[in-house]
């Protein structure tokens, strides 16, 4: 048995023994002897009761992102060796270290606990306030608003400063405003901003309707681009150029909009050309616009003029041919009566075409004076896109009576002059002959010279004079055979001299 015994906490049950000593002392020490008792026995032992000092007022934080801890060392000063401390946000479950980050107020409660003792229990308040912040929106920074777009908010976020790393608003529900229906002209402003639905648990949220410093919620309406070209046009050479239509070749209008909304085209430019007189060909023509104007960025696109040969009509000039000879065609002549007066025209048309034409049933050989025979011609350019389809009307060509001159010519210089009373008549022929020359007679020359004999104004027994020599057709000549010649017969002088 122990003599002391030092109990914890708890319910016992034993058996005590009593030893006692009797003693007498009178003068001097006498043990009279010992006696023992045993007493059985059962009790409890409760806890005590005790309290420790600790800190029941902190200051509140604003959330910043970090953690606040809460152990022994930040809410008791001073903790008894061997006492532990436990802390819990929801009076269940306890922890030695309670990190604290989100905001809010939180109702700490504490467990000091000490053998043999009572848990010494409190609760201490502590806040950490929501961080404030103005939240600005912030518009797609690759989109572009163009006058006549229906305003949304498509891409649309938020802009703030102040915003724990990590940390992203709930914009689930945040709502933008600021818009309107309609866009106006290009160039206007509007602001964009958030006016509710943005939230996080952390945050103390102003929504701004200012504009941002940085310009990230101020909304500027562009201009709307298009291209413009023109509508495919025509028109004959040398007739009046069209009216040039611009056409839409790329983009689109504001919605109930078209050409009449945009500032009227300064001139419509030809390439290569000008003026009503464009050659045959094509031409890139382009509207120019002034884009410093309006609510359109206009890049314009070539469209194209055709510029098609025009009809004309030439007509062959009637023309004439001698008896026998065969016509040059060279000597045909073509008249444009439209272009009378154009000399320009009539010398492009000299420089780039070329006629050729046709007889029909002419024959040179057999062709009578009198006869006549339509001509016909085509015209054919010889450069390529040539301004005129050039067509020709027939013409006429008559053969007329040919031109012969009937000569006589002395067989010697003593020919033409005679002595009174010579037999002047008996000499003729043999003083003189007949010349008739022309070119491509050639087998006709006999035909002509059978018919045709000398003749003279002399008669035998005249007196001395001057008197000539010529030639004319014979009175038994076959009928006809002249038809065909207009005749003209030159004389040679002659004179009878004193005998």
């Amino acid at each position: 048995m122990n003599e002391r015994l030092t109990l914890d906490v708890g319910e016992y049950d034993g058996l005590f023994s009593l030893v006692m000593t009797a003693r007498v002392q009178d003068g001097a020490y006498a043990d009279l002897g010992s006696y023992t008792s045993e007493i059985a026995w059962d009790f409890k032992i409760d806890p005590a009761t005790f309290s420790v000092g600790y800190v029941s007022t902190f200051k509140s934080v604003t959330y910043d992102g970090e953690a606040v801890v809460f152990d022994a060392a930040k809410v008791f000063p001073e903790l008894p060796e061997g006492d532990t401390a436990k802390f819990s946000v929801d009076g269940v479950n306890y922890v030695e270290e309670l990190s604290l980050k989100d905001a809010g107020l939180y109702f700490i409660d504490f467990r000091v606990s000490r053998k043999n003792y009572y848990d010494f229990t409190n609760t201490v308040t502590f806040e950490i306030a929501k961080k404030p912040i103005t939240v600005y929106a912030e518009k797609p920074s690759d989109k572009i608003f163009y006058y006549g777009d229906l305003p949304d908010y498509t891409g649309f976020g938020y802009r703030t400063d102040g915003l724990v790393a990590g940390d992203a608003l709930d914009m689930s529900n945040a709502r933008f405003t600021g818009l309107p229906d309609k866009f106006g002209s290009a160039g206007q402003e509007y602001v964009v901003y958030i006016d509710s639905g943005v939230s996080h648990k952390n945050y103390n949220i102003t929504y701004s309707a200012d504009k941002a410093a940085d310009g990230c919620n101020l909304i500027v309406v562009e201009k709307r681009s298009i291209s413009v070209s023109v509508a495919a046009a025509e028109a004959v050479y040398g007739a009046s150029l069209p009216t040039f239509t611009p056409i839409l070749a790329e983009g689109s209008f504001a919605p109930n909009e078209g050409f009449d909304n945009l500032v009227a085209p300064r001139d419509f430019v030809i390439k290569g050309g000008e003026g009503a007189n464009l050659n045959v060909g094509r031409y890139d023509v382009t509207p120019v616009y002034k884009n410093d104007v309006g609510n359109y960025l206009i890049t314009a696109v070539p469209g194209v003029l055709t510029i098609t040969p025009a009809p004309l009509t030439g007509i062959i000039q009637n023309d004439k041919t001698p008896y026998y000879i065969k016509y040059d065609s060279s000597d045909f002549e073509v008249v444009f009566p439209t272009l009378i007066g154009n000399d320009e025209e009539l010398l492009y048309l000299e420089a780039n075409y070329d006629y050729s034409y046709s007889v029909s049933g002419y024959d040179h050989t057999t062709a009578a004076a009198g006869t006549s025979f339509t001509v016909e011609g085509t015209a054919k350019a010889n450069i390529t896109n040539a301004n005129y389809i050039v067509t020709l009307k027939a013409g006429t060509l008559t053969v007329v009576r040919r031109d012969i001159t009937v000569g006589v010519v002395p067989r010697s210089t003593d020919s033409t002059e005679y002595v009174y009373g010579d037999p002047v008549s008996d000499k003729i022929d043999d003083d003189f002959r007949i010349a008739v020359s022309f070119p491509g007679a050639g087998a006709l020359l006999p035909e002509l010279t059978n018919g045709i004999e000398l003749t003279t104004d002399y008669v035998d027994g005249m007196g001395v004079g001057n008197y000539f020599v010529t030639a004319r057709v014979k009175a038994s000549a076959e009928n006809g055979v002249y038809d065909n010649y207009r005749l003209s017969f030159e004389k040679v002088g002659i004179s009878v001299i004193k005998r």
